[in-house]
């Protein structure tokens, strides 16, 4: 009998992520920084409609949730696990969102008369873990339900900077499915991981020869064991070149568009100046963004495919970025003058970023338009490339996001205020989902647990941050959890609670203003 699994790893569930990259409204900024129009009536500044939008192999549900609150429109999701889809449910019930969530397989899915057509389906991982006639089956969701003009959001695995791993991968894959009779998947992971620290520790040519494989092996550990178990150990693992995933998708009538993050659109931050004039020299851009993999030896990428790519006037694209609003969604003293870019961490100019989150920051961090921006004292001297560019940056590095229209916030604001109760209830028993849903930016934004359990105190009426930490210990000291505190766990009441005190007043005086300007407080 064929297992309902496919091959694929359902032993332990995944983990309760969240990814803003699969936001609704942030890719549409991502394709109208490049000069893209796509969706126009439906995403993005000047929208008029709601998006209809598709997330396939879903995990959790925690991302599809979100954006379902969030950014008003028709949402659904499909995970063949059906504790991921009762989980993802109950997120659905709790938000009240327009949100159907099924455990359907691709093909499954494809069989429903009821399946409408989409402006956006989102693909995060999934295509590097499937098998080839699932993958098919999704090409094929895709070719039958993207609208002319629509998205496909997809992220996955790619050469060639897996080219020194996957070895590793799939002789840790072999050993975990083939022995350890009577052991769970988690420990036949860590028997297999072990096993390959053994030969490392023995001096196998695998490890001497490839340096690579020694530092990966190490970084595991900082991952999360569901992760590492899902990444790795999937029978039908398999990354590609970008090429390779061009060619297929094109079956389904998609191209390339551009990048899901931000940051990839800037070169200066990524490529040296030999590499991006070999690039411009490429006319082909199916071959430049493969070639451009190799300049960075790139190991994942994140994509946006349209149904028809178009490009617009760059007057039209000016109007309409000087017409986008943005608001902060990071602590304005705490933001680095660094961002993470593939030639390492990118400085940023003083002149250029302080002036720019200055003003980002004034008036409670209200939102502000790039055209109001432009009129700072700060930012007067800078060209309009210049400052857009640095607010693609800061989105990028996640500590600004595009803002909704008005009208869109106003409707968002009561299913992400019921999602957001739901989640900050959860909290009081458990660390799980360490994001809340903001009604202004379409998305959510990562909100730690003891955060989420002030907000709740706020919400019961208390006031003060002494007030919020004895609401927090309650809740702690009757699950049985202490506080930890640089590495050491906290062991009496009055530790535990002088610490949340402390957490509590920073609390205050840094995040709370920006959660209230997001619509989260």
């Amino acid at each position: 009998m064929t297992s309902w699994s496919s091959g694929y790893v359902t032993d332990i569930d995944y983990f309760p992520g969240f990814y803003a990259e699969l936001s609704p409204e942030r890719c549409a900024f991502g394709l109208l920084s490049q000069g893209l129009a796509q969706c126009g009536r439906t995403l993005g500044p000047g929208r008029s409609a709601d998006p209809a939008y598709l997330e396939l192999g879903f995990g959790y549900g925690v991302s599809l949730a979100v954006h379902a609150a969030a950014c008003p429109g028709t949402y659904w999701g499909a995970d063949f696990n059906p504790a991921h889809a009762l989980y993802a449910r109950d997120l659905a019930e709790a938000s009240g969102a327009d949100m159907t969530v099924a455990d359907d397989s691709f093909e499954e899915l494809l069989a429903r008369p009821d399946l409408p057509q989409f402006d956006m389906i989102a693909v995060h991982g999934v295509w590097s873990w499937v098998s080839d006639s699932n993958r098919d089956a999704l090409i094929a969701l895709v070719r039958r339900h993207l609208k002319p003009g629509g998205v496909l959001n997809i992220s996955y695995n790619c050469e060639p900077g897996w080219a020194q791993i996957a070895p590793w991968q799939r002789l840790v894959s072999f050993m975990a499915h083939g022995g350890g009779r009577g052991q769970t998947i988690s420990e036949r992971a860590d028997a297999a991981v072990g096993f390959m620290n053994q030969l490392r520790e023995a001096g196998a040519a695998c490890f001497t020869g490839n340096p690579a494989l020694a530092d990966y092996v190490d970084g595991l550990g900082r991952h999360n064991a569901h992760y590492v178990i899902h990444e790795h150990l999937n029978r039908h693992w398999r990354p590609m070149l970008f090429a390779e995933t061009a060619e297929l998708l094109a079956e389904a009538k998609v191209g390339f568009a551009a990048s899901a993050r931000p940051l990839d659109y800037v070169s200066g931050i990524n490529l040296t100046a030999q590499m991006q004039e070999v690039l411009t020299g490429i006319s082909d851009p199916v071959v430049r963004q493969t070639v451009y993999d190799y300049c960075i030896n790139r190991r994942f990428r994140w994509d946006l495919f349209a149904r028809g790519v178009r490009r617009m006037p760059a007057t039209d694209q000016r109007e309409k970025l000087l017409a986008t609003r943005v608001a902060l969604a990071s602590t304005p003293s705490a933001i680095p003058m660094t961002v993470p870019a593939a030639l390492g961490e990118a400085e940023l100019r003083q002149d250029i970023y302080r002036p720019l989150i200055d003003a980002l920051a004034k008036d409670g961090c209200a939102p502000r338009s790039l055209a109001s921006l432009i009129d700072e004292p700060g930012l007067k001297s800078l060209e309009f490339g210049q400052l857009a560019e640095a607010v693609i940056i800061l989105v990028g590095a996640g500590h600004a996001h595009p803002v909704q229209q008005e009208e869109f916030v106003e409707r968002a604001r009561p299913a992400c205020a019921r999602l957001n109760t739901h989640l900050c209830t959860q909290a009081l028993s458990r660390e799980e989902v360490n994001v809340l849903a903001s009604p202004v930016i379409g998305t959510g934004v990562t909100v730690p647990r003891f955060h989420q359990m002030f907000l709740h105190a706020i919400a019961e009426g208390h006031k003060t941050p002494r007030d919020w930490a004895k609401s927090a210990w309650e809740a702690l000291s009757a699950c049985g959890h202490l506080v930890l505190k640089d590495d050491k766990t906290l062991e009496t009441p009055e530790e535990n609670l002088a610490e949340l005190e402390s957490i509590a007043k920073t609390f205050q005086s840094d995040r709370l203003p920006i959660l209230k300007t997001l619509g989260i407080a």
